[in-house]
């Protein structure tokens, strides 16, 4: 009996490091290879039904934010809600990469959950989450303007975390682009 407690203990101990390890890391920049002012590579995608974006539509945007996600991606599911959250409150349009899927599967999935993409596109290959670096899924990766990553999330994200991590760091970089842009323009003026 007292083998069988122990290992239980074990067993639960070894869980708890396991969630305190991956919490750890999340709303972190993997050090390799995804890195901040890095420009985004450009894999080939397909096309969700007949949606497809290009990512030089990145570049319509200050801020843009480009999901990686699957359907089979149980933690994914659960970001769902959340994600319409931040669709809802405009701050960025949302650039869906699902990994290893299917029209199909995704037909499946945005009939249970709404679809709170702006734009989507499929890596059927995982080509273009091996490009990004993505190492789990979901995957948040914040690009501005100029194409260059400026932040990277790994894991499902809380109505917390964007509230405290995303929405700012979106904002910053808005301000930071406006500033940019108002004293390129002046500098402009006064020549």
């Amino acid at each position: 009996m007292k083998d069988w407690l122990n290992t239980l203990v074990f067993g639960i101990a070894l869980v708890l490091i396991w969630i305190a390890f991956q919490n750890s890391n999340r709303g972190s920049v993997p050090k390799e290879p995804i890195k901040q002012q890095t420009v985004i590579p450009q894999p080939k995608l397909y096309p969700y039904h007949d949606e497809m974006f290009e990512w030089q539509q990145i570049k319509d945007f200050d801020v843009s934010i480009v999901k990686f996600y699957a359907s089979w991606c149980g933690f994914c599911r659960r970001e769902l809600p959340v994600l319409k959250t931040l669709k809802n409150m405009n701050v960025a349009p949302m650039f869906g990469i699902a990994v290893g899927d299917s029209e199909k599967n995704l037909d499946k999935l945005f009939t249970r959950f709404e679809n709170p993409y702006d734009y989507n596109a499929i890596d059927k290959n995982k080509s273009a989450m091996r490009s990004f670096g993505v190492r789990g899924l979901p995957s948040t990766i914040i690009v501005d303007r100029n194409m260059k990553i400026r932040f990277v999330y790994t894991g499902a994200m809380s109505e917390n975390d964007i509230r405290r991590k995303i929405v700012p760091v979106i904002n910053d970089i808005k301000k930071e682009l406006n500033e940019s842009t108002n004293a390129n323009t002046e500098e402009d003026t006064t020549k």
